[in-house]
């Protein structure tokens, strides 16, 4: 697997989960401690984040930071 299909399972990772769990893209940015513009730009395949994001994505989202 590539750089390229990493970032867009990633991607599509954030989003599955946060529809899951009926989650807006504002309130999963007020739960992580980030911008909801980052989240869009998550899950438009645009940004990763640091390491911290990733953790307090998997946090916000309440899943290990490996599922995502």
């Amino acid at each position: 697997m590539n750089e390229s299909e990493l970032i867009r399972l990633y991607s599509e990772n954030i989003r599955r989960f946060r529809l899951s769990k009926k989650l807006t893209q504002e309130r999963l940015a007020e739960r992580a401690g980030i911008t909801s513009a980052y989240i869009s730009e998550i899950e438009n395949q645009k940004k990763v984040g640091k390491f911290e994001t990733i953790a307090s994505l998997a946090n916000a989202l309440e899943v290990e930071p490996y599922a995502l």
